[in-house]
Formats: C-alpha cells, structure tokens, sequence
C-alpha cells in the first residue's frame, strides 16, 4: 500500500524541468556534450546493426562473384565490400560538406521561404504526375 502511495504522488507530481512556454525563433537546441568520435562510433554501430544493411551483401554481391576466377570467392566478396565502403564513405562525407554550406546558406528567411516554396512545389509536380499516370 505504502508503494503504491508513493507511485501516485510520484505520477501525479508536475513536472519542474518541463516549460509550457513555446520556444522563440532564435533559440537553440541543448548544445551538444557528444564528442565527433562519439558520433562517429553511433553511426557505425547504427549503420552496422541495420538489418536491411546485412542484408544487402549476401544478397546483392554474388551476383558479381566469378567462382571460377584465380581469386578466392573470400577475396572476392572482400574486395566488392570494400569498394563499397570506400564509395559510400565518399559520397556521406560530400553530403556532409555540403549539408553543412547549405545550412549556412539557408540561415536568412527568405532563402529558406524560397527553398521552402521549390521543395513544396516538386513535391505537388510528382505528385500529380503520379496520380495523372494511370
């Protein structure tokens, strides 16, 4: 009985770190306490762990696989492995590099409005390229 006393004065307690007030336009999100190879080692592990990840090698690859040829079928698959890892890592790092010059560039509100009005009107193109196709 004691338990559940102190499990509903617990619940129904208000909340003192919580703020009912909207955040305004210039306010930031909490700064960031992650070291970059925090980061890192959470992509890797998120990006690892995905299983549409471990799916894709053994059943994208083999196709590519010559059982015949001087090479193990091991170093095969190592070799495509790698090729991949390379051409990712290079295709996120540009992403990033871009995403960070665009996040610069879209800082004043009327670049945003405007990229805001682009995106919004490709989507409501495909959109109706979509529904007119059939």
């Amino acid at each position: 009985a004691a338990s559940a006393a102190s499990a509903t004065s617990a619940t129904s307690a208000p909340a003192a770190t919580a703020s009912a007030t909207p955040a305004k336009a210039g306010d930031t999100a909490a700064d960031d306490t992650d070291t970059g190879r925090a980061l890192f080692w959470r992509g890797v592990a998120t990006s690892g762990l995905n299983p549409k990840t471990l799916l894709f090698f053994p059943s994208f690859f083999p196709q590519f696989i010559i059982p015949d040829a001087n090479w193990s079928l091991n170093a095969q698959f190592l070799l495509l492995a790698a090729t991949f890892a390379v051409l990712f890592a290079g295709g996120v790092a540009s992403m990033a590099l871009f995403s960070h010059r665009l996040s610069r560039a879209l800082q004043r509100p009327a670049r945003m409005r405007a990229m805001n009005r682009v995106t919004g009107g490709l989507l409501v193109g495909m959109g109706a390229i979509m529904a007119g196709w059939n």
